[in-house]
């Protein structure tokens, strides 16, 4: 925190995705408890829609996103962005006050757009504020802050949602004795002013902190700006073919995301349904789940002590296989499925805050950009199929608690495939 440039940059990511978890969170909670009468399978519906429209978005503009953060000044590039997320919350205003579900679910996609030009920027900036030797504590520094932001965003978006004052149940009881129907939502004016209030001020506090960020100049001007989406994502997935170490790096760091984006869509059904809890029983799965990445990426600093070590990964995905059967083995036990959650998150920091150093470390810094922007397209590919794959298991009648066993046996496989291929991941 103390070189310079680090700080502003690192609030502004910080309350980027603080803001961007405020948003959806507070969507989710409207959507999963605020509305009467929806089914389990409507719920997980509509989450799974959200969250396949958020990441679309980095399907189909990373590419592009690569290309101007190997171009341009990142420093400019990212106040360009923050001050875009200011004009996507003002429509999220308008959402929230006209109470429309399809804006608001248009907006998660604009969101989604403007995550996807910053990803990029994001990671491969760090490089140019750090020297190579805080590049694992500043990756998890970063990874930490992330997630902690998830939490507190989620914390807080759902608070703002939950401010209405009466229960899930008690909102259903009382539409169906009114007779006005099942899906109608009620939000008081106290949660709509706090939400609103909410998004906008982060957005705008982000760009204020955006505009302390130091110049770093550009990396690459010869680089063409090729608009054409489909030529140029092809194009980019080149870069993640440098060697056996960064594609393997880049391939597990999508798994992670597939791993997450599942976790995550998963909860809000496993906490309703199977734990038979409320907002609070949800927002804590949640915050169990993103103060464990927190403590694993503070983990993955200790235990490199300053050194980029890519077999530390190795140790995360062996957590990342046996934590979920935790979960499955305390049945409705509150206090060991927090925990296992716990291990979850802490096993998720510590696979892939090395697998970010080592991309940043072995990749050329004039092709870095796109090499990143490549692989967010692979992990928007792989959290679509993590979408989809829920769709299809909930749809068939599986509970929330198999969908993660299901979820084990894919990362063992992938695991055993990565370490077998790369020798740098043994430990």
């Amino acid at each position: 925190m103390q070189q310079s440039g680090f700080t502003p940059y690192f609030w502004t990511q910080f309350l980027g995705a603080f803001n961007d978890n405020f948003y959806k969170i507070a969507c989710t909670m409207l959507v999963t408890y605020r509305i009467a009468g929806v089914s389990r399978e409507e719920v997980n519906a509509l989450v799974a829609l959200a969250a396949g429209l958020f990441i679309l978005a980095f399907f189909l503009f990373s590419a592009t996103a690569g290309q101007l953060a190997d171009r341009f000044d990142k420093s400019l590039l990212i106040r360009w962005i923050k001050f875009v997320e200011i004009v996507v919350m003002g429509g999220a205003v308008c959402g929230f006050l006209l109470n429309s579900i399809p804006l608001l679910l248009f907006i998660i996609f604009c969101m989604g757009s403007q995550s996807a030009f910053f990803g990029p920027v994001k990671y491969s900036v760090i490089p140019e504020l750090l020297p190579e030797e805080r590049l694992i504590r500043g990756n998890g520094l970063v990874e930490s802050s992330t997630f902690i932001s998830i939490l507190t965003g989620t914390i807080l978006g759902g608070f703002s949602i939950a401010l209405s004052g009466d229960s899930f149940a008690e909102l259903q009881a009382r539409l169906l004795a009114a007779g006005t129907g099942l899906q109608i939502s009620i939000v008081s004016q106290e949660a709509l002013i706090v939400t609103c209030c909410g998004v906008l001020l982060l957005a705008i506090a982000g760009f204020l902190c955006s505009l302390r960020i130091p110049r770093v100049g550009a990396r690459d001007t010869a680089v063409r700006i090729d608009w054409n989406i489909i030529r140029i994502t092809a194009r980019n997935l080149r870069y993640i073919r440098q060697g056996r170490l960064i594609f393997w790096s880049i391939l597990s760091i999508s798994l992670f995301w597939f791993y997450g984006a599942l976790t995550l869509q998963v909860i809000p059904g496993f906490s309703r349904f199977y734990l038979g809890g409320g907002e609070t029983v949800f927002t804590l799965c949640l915050m169990m789940f993103s103060i464990g990445i927190g403590a694993g990426s503070a983990l993955c600093s200790f235990l490199s002590k300053g050194y980029i070590r890519p077999q530390v990964m190795s140790l995360g995905l062996i957590g990342l296989v046996l934590s979920p059967l935790l979960t499955l083995l305390c049945g409705r036990w509150l206090p060991g499925v927090m925990f296992s959650l716990l291990l979850i998150g802490a096993a998720g920091g510590l696979y892939v805050v090395p697998l970010y150093a080592t991309v940043q470390d072995r990749c050329p810094h004039g092709q870095l950009s796109r090499t990143i922007a490549a692989g967010t397209i692979l992990d928007a590919l792989f959290m679509v199929v993590a979408s989809m794959l829920l769709k299809v298991l909930t749809g068939n009648g599986m509970e929330e608690r198999f969908v993660m066993l299901v979820l084990s046996g894919i990362t063992l496989l992938f695991g055993v495939a990565a370490v077998a291929r790369v020798s740098e991941f043994r430990i």
